[in-house]
């Protein structure tokens, strides 16, 4: 018997656990608030689906029902009380449903420099270089050494100059002053900037993947949908010298494999016939800077005269497809 009790208490502790450590997630469902779009449905009697919109009090206006508060709630408490309000007056109606159509109170804006200018709204806000590639990625001739934030809200009015091209070349995204809701992100032009080989790519119908850090001519290019990471460099004028070819950081942003590939281009030279690391649209590439052990000794010169030979067959073969 204290056997069992001994089993029962395990089980509960256990239990515990498990509700500890789902709550966090539990406690971050979105909270509505001024210029969110709601679309609100009711299973039991469709014709009284309607779609609204919380205006700058925080409220929202119904059939039926009326004015209620709809701002600093979660979406499943505004449709209990939408469902608790209606059902006064139709006892059929016991459940409603609310979901968040527009984030339009968790809006910042995007202009300068980058392909697609404009008003962006997220249910979770973005950091500063995934917002950037929201709006379509830096354009051809943008400066990324003094991406500017203007904060909305209580910090209203105040700028914040980011070097974001040395972020990139770090690899130290996660170090990026956060985004608030409000803000302003400003992405200003090379003054005079020549457009290199990038938009107007000749490779034909293509997208862009972003190269950053330890190559000759950083920067956003054209690519076909799918292009192997070494070619991609020799596009972009190839690596340096300082560039530590162990750890190439690649961020996918792709629907299919979203996530962050380290990619070790010294055991690709090294080993004979092994598969190239693909890029796809909007992948964002950083070559870090090298430490000063790395290189030294004789193989490492070795495994740079190999990579180095990989990326230079890698600009043949482009310049090949350039002139078909």
């Amino acid at each position: 018997m204290s056997q069992m009790k001994h089993s029962f208490r395990l089980i509960c502790n256990l239990f515990i656990l498990i509700l500890l450590s789902i709550a966090p997630g539990l406690a971050q469902e979105y909270i509505i608030g001024p210029e969110d779009e709601l679309e609100i449905s009711f299973w039991q009697d469709p014709q009284l689906n309607s779609k609204v919109k919380v205006n700058q009090d925080g409220r929202i206006v119904l059939p039926i029902i009326g004015s209620l508060t709809a701002s600093g709630l979660k979406p499943s408490d505004l449709a209990r009380i939408i469902a608790d309000k209606i059902s006064i007056y139709n006892k059929s109606i016991t459940q409603a449903s609310v979901i968040v159509a527009d984030y339009g109170s968790n809006k910042i804006y995007i202009s300068g420099s980058v392909v697609h200018t404009g008003k962006y709204t997220f249910e979770v806000l973005p950091t500063l270089w995934d917002a950037i590639l929201e709006a379509g990625g830096p354009s051809e001739n943008a400066s990324l050494n003094n991406v500017t934030i203007i904060r909305g809200g209580i910090e209203k009015g105040k700028r914040i100059v980011v070097d974001l091209s040395e972020h990139l070349q770090q690899g130290d995204l996660d170090k990026l002053p956060k985004i608030y809701k409000g803000d302003t992100i400003y992405i200003p032009s090379i003054p005079g900037a020549q457009q290199l080989n990038r938009v107007n790519s000749p490779l034909g119908e293509s997208d862009m993947v972003y190269i950053y850090g330890e190559v000759r001519q950083p920067g956003n290019y054209s690519i076909p949908r799918e292009m192997p990471l070494v070619e991609a460099l020799a596009i972009a004028g190839g690596i340096t010298e300082r560039a530590d070819l162990s750890k190439v950081r690649v961020i996918m942003r792709g629907k299919e494999k979203p996530g962050v590939a380290i990619v070790d281009l010294e055991d690709n030279a090294k080993i004979a016939g092994s598969a190239p690391f693909i890029l796809r649209p909007n992948d964002t590439v950083i070559v870090p800077l090298k430490k000063a052990s790395i290189w030294s000794g004789v193989l490492g010169q070795g495994v740079v005269q190999v990579v180095a030979s990989s990326i230079a067959a890698a600009i043949t073969v482009s310049l090949y497809r350039r002139i078909e």
